[in-house]
């Protein structure tokens, strides 16, 4: 069996028989295992991942950031939120956190793909005084949203603001413009990944755990500025 975690701390609750009703049989978890379960895992460095994308923005010269993160209880942005912080700040940069209070629906908790979603978030981005040059969402559906929102702001991406984001959902990507530098999960990768693990634990039953991890790849996208000395954009750009 394969299953796809989206992981949530309302998981640790989960009843003591579904925790066996897994550990009965083989399965692999996608993008992480839920805390209090066992079993192999495959999935992205998600650490790498805000890491990733923090040194890129660093590299074009942003050094007020934000992050934009409307469901802070799913424990994956959470780790690439994180890393991204801890690698700016290193860094020098100030990173200002733009998250989402507001208690979750019961699981499964739905994907942010609505205005509703973000808008509050961006009001408070833009808001901010200075405001961030640079900024990270932790999934691309949460970036189309964030584009949807400062077109009718008035914002400009790249030319007001720059956004990184995660995954290279390209469906969700074509219709984007600027074209949006996101960073590769590798998706179907993770997934071929999966099966052949879940193959390979199906004749080794009693082996240790496995923790497969990809490394990400930055996409290059037109959302990104590359900024002069002086903070405004390059003039080669």
């Amino acid at each position: 069996m394969i299953v796809k975690a989206v992981l949530r701390s309302e998981q640790a609750h989960w009843p003591a028989s579904l925790r066996a009703a897994f550990s009965a049989i083989p399965h692999v978890w996608l993008t992480g295992r839920p805390e209090g379960f066992t079993g192999d895992t495959c999935g992205v460095d998600d650490y790498g991942v805000g890491a990733m994308a923090a040194s890129h923005l660093l590299s074009c010269g942003h050094r007020g950031l934000a992050i934009l993160n409307p469901d802070p209880g799913h424990q994956l942005f959470a780790r690439r939120c994180a890393a991204f912080r801890q690698v700016a700040e290193q860094a020098g940069a100030t990173v200002r956190m733009l998250e989402c209070h507001t208690a979750c629906p019961p699981f499964p908790c739905p994907p942010v793909a609505n205005l509703p979603d973000v808008l509050p978030l961006v009001d408070r981005l833009l808001a901010v005084r200075p405001r961030p040059t640079g900024l990270f969402t932790p999934a691309d559906s949460i970036a189309t949203q964030v584009y949807r929102v400062l077109a009718i702001r008035g914002v400009h991406i790249s030319d007001d603001i720059s956004i990184i984001s995660t995954n290279h959902e390209t469906p969700l990507l074509a219709g984007l413009h600027p074209r949006l530098t996101t960073i590769d999960i590798h998706a179907e990768e993770v997934g071929s990944r999966a099966v052949e693990l879940l193959l390979w634990r199906m004749t080794h039953p009693d082996a240790s755990e496995q923790n497969v991890q990809l490394t990400p790849t930055l996409v290059p996208g037109d959302s990104v500025a590359r900024l002069a000395a002086n903070g405004g954009p390059h003039d080669s750009r």
